[in-house]
Formats: structure tokens, C-alpha cells, sequence
């Protein structure tokens, strides 16, 4: 289990990473851009909640 969770840890730090890299990108963005993949999270987004949701009950 424990190496599992280390698994875990280790993917939100990488996750933190790739957003650290990802931000200055989609601070570039136009509007229209902006709202696109706002559109395009919220349903992915939506998804990983049920997820996480489904592990954490």
C-alpha cells in the first residue's frame, strides 16, 4: 500500500511541475482561447473529481 501511495505523491508533484510550466503559457492566451479550454478542463475536471470521489468513499 505504501508504495502505492508514494505513487500518488509522486504524480501530484509531477502534475504541480507540469502546471508550474503550463501557467505563463495560458496567461498568453486571448480570450476566446482562454474560454476554450476553460470548456475543455471543466469536463475533464469533472471526470478526475468522480474519480478521486470514488477512491476517497
Amino acid at each position: 500500500m505504501e508504495k502505492h501511495i508514494c505513487a500518488v505523491t509522486q504524480q501530484m508533484k509531477q502534475l504541480h511541475d507540469d502546471l508550474s510550466v503550463l501557467l505563463p503559457l495560458i496567461d498568453k492566451l486571448d480570450k476566446h482561447q482562454t474560454e476554450t479550454l476553460a470548456d475543455t478542463l471543466n469536463q475533464q475536471s469533472t471526470a478526475l473529481m468522480k474519480s478521486l470521489l470514488h477512491f476517497t468513499s
